[in-house]
C-alpha cells in the first residue's frame, strides 16, 4: 500500500497491475500483498466488499424519491445544466460524458450521447443512482462524496471489472460564500480516451458552476433588498 504518483494511472502495465491487485483483494477481503494501489481505491474496494458488491452482477442502488431530489435542486440543475451541455459540446461525443450529483451524492443529470448512456445504464449507472455514504459501490462518486475533494479514477481501479473501460475525474461543488457543498460534477469516459485534463476539466466546471451560482444568489439578494427600499 504506497503513494503512487497520478502520472502512473494510464500507464497500460500499471491498469494490469491494479487488476491483479484487485482480484487478490476481493479473493480474501485482505490487503496482505498489495502494493502501488492508492489508499483511497483501497478504501472503495473495502466498502465495496464489506458492503457485499463482490460480483459484477451486483445491482447498484437507485433512489425512488428522485423527481423530488431534481425539485429540491432545482436552482443548482439550472445553474449546472448549460455548463454541462456546453463542455460536452468539446469532449469526443460517443466516449464521454458529463455527471451531476446532489450533495448526498446521488445522480441528478446525465449528459452524454445515447450509445454512451445505455453503456452506462448496462453496468447500473442511470439517473436517481445512489453514490453517498450508504451505497455499496466505492466507485468515483462515492469516493469524491466519501473525500470532498478532486479525484480521479482510471480503468482497474473500480471496485468492479464491469466499469474497467471507464475513467473519469469529479469536483465537489462549493458554494463560495458559506464553503458549503451543493452537489459533485465528473468528466467520465473511455479509460484510453481519458487523461489527467479529464479531472482538470471537472475541477474548472465545479468552479464555474460555483461562481454562477454565488452571482445569482448576490443578485436575487440585490433584488430583495430593492423590493424592500421601494416600499
Amino acid at each position: 500500500m504506497t503513494k503512487l504518483d497520478i502520472k502512473n494511472l494510464f500507464n497500460p502495465q500499471h491498469i494490469l497491475h491494479v487488476g491483479n491487485m484487485r482480484a487478490k483483494f476481493f479473493a480474501s477481503g485482505s490487503f496482505d500483498g498489495i502494493t502501488d494501489v492508492r489508499e483511497e481505491i483501497l478504501h472503495g474496494w473495502k466498502v465495496s466488499y464489506d458492503r457485499g458488491y463482490r460480483t459484477p452482477d451486483f445491482k447498484k442502488p437507485v433512489v425512488t424519491d428522485l423527481y423530488l431530489r431534481t425539485q429540491k435542486e432545482e436552482e443548482l440543475l439550472a445553474i449546472a445544466v448549460p455548463y454541462m451541455e456546453r463542455l460536452y459540446t468539446f469532449l469526443q461525443n460517443d466516449t464521454f460524458w458529463i455527471t451531476l450529483l446532489d450533495r448526498d451524492g446521488v445522480i441528478l443529470k446525465l449528459v452524454g450521447s445515447d450509445t454512451m448512456l445505455k453503456e452506462l445504464a448496462a453496468t447500473g449507472l442511470i439517473e436517481g443512482s445512489n453514490r453517498g455514504s450508504d451505497a455499496p459501490y466505492g466507485g468515483l462518486f462515492h469516493l469524491v462524496f466519501t473525500y470532498k475533494k478532486p479525484f480521479i479514477l482510471v480503468s482497474t481501479e473500480h471496485a468492479s471489472s464491469i466499469d474497467d473501460n471507464l475513467a473519469g475525474g469529479a469536483c465537489p461543488i462549493v458554494d463560495p460564500e458559506t464553503k458549503e457543498i451543493l452537489g459533485f460534477i465528473a468528466v467520465s469516459g473511455h479509460w484510453w480516451y481519458s487523461h489527467l485534463h479529464t479531472l482538470g476539466l471537472a475541477v474548472i466546471a465545479a468552479e464555474a458552476i460555483s461562481k454562477q451560482y454565488a452571482l445569482e444568489k448576490a443578485t436575487k439578494r440585490l433584488y430583495a433588498m430593492s423590493q424592500s427600499l421601494k416600499k
